[in-house]
């Protein structure tokens, strides 16, 4: 496998989303333990890496706010230098930004999605990348969800989460860490 053609998106692993943010997920600290061990192996194989950041530009949005703690990157999960930093206004991650222009650059044809949150931007962002042609990655314990309700039934996040990924496995490869690091090391 060429290196140009796998590239890393990772979405929204942001402050807001963990213990103690504006709107914190369930998992969100195990799954940012696993994204950061595919970061990093994507950096010692000298891959492609996208990263995502959700900022509400609506001061009356509930978290992402511009200029507060919550919409900054989580430690340990910011951009290097010649690592792409996009920000993004929408739950898909190529809506209205530059991502696609950028994949192309670089001569992706496999995006492998990480983030949060499993059924708003790791979804969208997924099912755009199917539909624009990539082959689809999502690796299931990067990501976090958080309870729902509809009408008066709670949905946990697990639930959620797995539902989530249930549908997008019927799009996309979606799998775990350790099975997906196998792979990598490989290359």
């Amino acid at each position: 496998m060429e290196d140009s053609r796998k590239g890393l998106v990772i979405v929204d692993i942001q402050n807001d989303y963990f213990q103690g943010g504006r709107n914190p997920l369930s998992n969100q600290e195990s799954a940012a333990v696993n994204a950061l061990k595919v970061l990093n192996e994507f950096r010692k194989a000298k891959l492609p890496v996208f990263i995502i950041q959700h900022i509400n530009e609506d001061p009356a949005s509930r978290f992402f706010i511009k200029n507060t703690e919550g919409v900054k990157l989580h430690e340990g999960l910011e951009p290097r230098e010649g690592e792409q930093h996009i920000v993004k206004h929408v739950p898909s991650s190529f809506v209205g930004t530059t991502l696609l222009e950028e994949l192309k650059k670089e001569n992706i044809s496999e995006v492998v999605v990480i983030g949060s949150m499993s059924n708003m931007c790791i979804d969208s962002t997924a099912r755009d990348s199917v539909h624009l042609g990539f082959k689809t990655t999502v690796i299931h314990d990067c990501c976090a969800a958080m309870d729902l309700c509809f009408g008066e039934t709670k949905i946990p996040s697990p639930t959620v989460h797995a539902t989530f990924m249930a549908a997008l496995a019927m799009l996309a490869q979606v799998t775990d860490t350790e099975t997906f690091l196998k792979t990598i090391q490989k290359c």
